[in-house]
């Protein structure tokens, strides 16, 4: 599943440069008829993107059942961090991305606690927010942020099994991509009682594009051809149809989402 927390309400400039995330495009194809959700909202003076992949350590004999419980989980996950977004009091992105996910892995984590049927099962997150130049990004599991500009570089860093093989030399990342145990992560909402983001800061210009993915995407397509497909599309929502139906013809294997959005 896929959300979009999109909170966007003119907020005061600090600097020389204020920049905006803007024509916003998201695409999503979704494995065994999972849902997706989009939701909008607005009331602290930011803009704020998240895209959260729900995925299940249990073995489910029905999709159906999976299905049901894996919206559940990814509703509940997506509606509690829009509450936080909107009623915290924090004022720096990192503490209203830190409140954001720990409210949601607690009321997930318990949820999972009170019924069997939802044990194992959780959501990645990556997060981003922009303040006059600076992007702030916070990451839990193997959904990315990527930052395109004079090519394509990834800002989150996958909290996954085969990630540590790569860092310790032991597959490439091209390896990484078709390793059969790439689907193993090693950090998630919902799973534990306690949970830790990773958050970034870049600093971007007018015209970077920002491209937040599942690993539906990303395990499908290498990031020298995402770079290309987005860079040589007219426009973002081409690009990321684009993106979708190459990710398709590679394999498909899992949910597909990208959301691509222009500085």
């Amino acid at each position: 599943s896929a959300v979009n927390l999109d909170l966007n309400v003119d907020g005061d400039s600090k600097g020389d440069e204020n920049y905006s995330l803007k024509d916003l495009e998201t695409v999503t194809v979704a494995f065994d008829s999972q849902q997706t959700l989009n939701l909008k909202i607005g009331s602290d003076g930011k803009t704020h993107y998240a895209l959260l992949d729900g995925y299940s350590l249990s073995v489910y004999k029905d999709a159906d059942d999976y299905k049901d419980v894996s919206d559940i989980l990814t509703n509940n996950q997506a509606e509690t961090m829009v509450q936080s977004l909107e009623k915290s009091a924090h004022k720096t992105p990192v503490s209203l991305f830190e409140e954001a996910v720990t409210a949601a892995n607690k009321a997930v984590f318990e949820e999972s606690a009170s019924h069997v049927e939802y044990e194992g099962m959780g959501t990645t997150v990556v997060a981003c927010t922009l303040e006059e130049n600076t992007l702030y990004i916070a990451n839990i599991g193997d959904s990315r942020l990527y930052l395109i500009r004079d090519g394509i570089e990834q800002i989150t860093d996958d909290h996954s099994l085969v990630e540590e093989m790569v860092k310790q030399g032991n597959i490439t990342e091209s390896e990484a991509r078709i390793h059969p145990q790439k689907n193993i992560i090693t950090r998630a909402l919902g799973i534990n009682e306690e949970v830790q983001a990773d958050f970034f800061e870049i600093d971007v210009e007018q015209g970077d594009v920002i491209m937040l993915c599942s690993d539906g995407l990303s395990n499908m397509i290498e990031d020298e051809d995402m770079e290309y497909i987005v860079k040589n599309s007219d426009t973002l929502q081409t690009a990321a149809e684009s993106l979708v139906a190459r990710a398709n013809e590679n394999g498909g294997n899992d949910n597909i989402t990208v959301v691509l959005a222009e500085v």
